[in-house]
């Protein structure tokens, strides 16, 4: 009785293997990624494109990092807008849907640039020749903390005060300058 026991149960967990376990392997699923625009401003609103295959038939499940410390996506073409400056390394990982599940991934580039500003005004308009130091505000909009002041092709130690707003401090000159016009007149 015990050696019939045995047998059965012998038999049923071989039917059951011969049904469920597959001698074939498990390959890895390929993917590359594109995406449109590959650079521009804050803001910048970019989709994504996948093209993933899996050599065994397997369903695939995504998974996008956009580098950016945003929520992920799990789409397989997904749009993301980057809202910060920089460059990002966007990787998109697709998986197979077996019990012993394998990945591949791929990488591509996205370069955000910092809008370029926009000055409305600059006080004071204008100087007189031999006057002391003074400070230059201009104002505006999309200024950042690496935004700079040139004056006279020379780069001035600015300060950052807000998004639309930047100084930097002007050393006396021997001629009258309209600075709103960038002109150097005679007095």
């Amino acid at each position: 009785m015990v050696k019939h026991t045995i047998r059965i149960i012998f038999i049923a967990i071989s039917l059951l293997c011969f049904l469920f376990c597959s001698d074939e392997p498990n390959n890895p699923p390929t993917i590359s990624i594109t995406a449109t625009p590959e650079s521009g401003e804050v803001q910048l609103v970019v989709q994504f494109y996948s093209n993933a295959t899996d050599p065994d038939g397997d369903s695939l499940t995504y998974l996008w990092d956009f580098g950016d410390d945003s929520t992920d996506s799990t789409e397989s073409n997904p749009v993301h807008t980057f809202t910060d400056a920089g460059l990002f390394t966007v990787t998109c990982t697709v998986t197979d849907n077996r019990d012993s599940p394998l990945s591949s991934s791929d990488t591509i580039e996205i370069t955000v640039q910092n809008k370029l500003p926009e000055l409305t005004r600059i006080k004071p308009a204008w100087k007189v020749t031999h006057m002391p130091t003074f400070t230059l505000t201009v104002t505006g909009k999309n200024f950042t903390p690496s935004s700079i002041v040139m004056f006279k092709n020379q780069q001035k130690e600015t300060t950052f005060i807000s998004e639309t707003s930047v100084s930097c401090q002007i050393e006396p000159d021997d001629t009258l300058i309209d600075i709103a016009a960038g002109a150097e007149n005679e007095p």
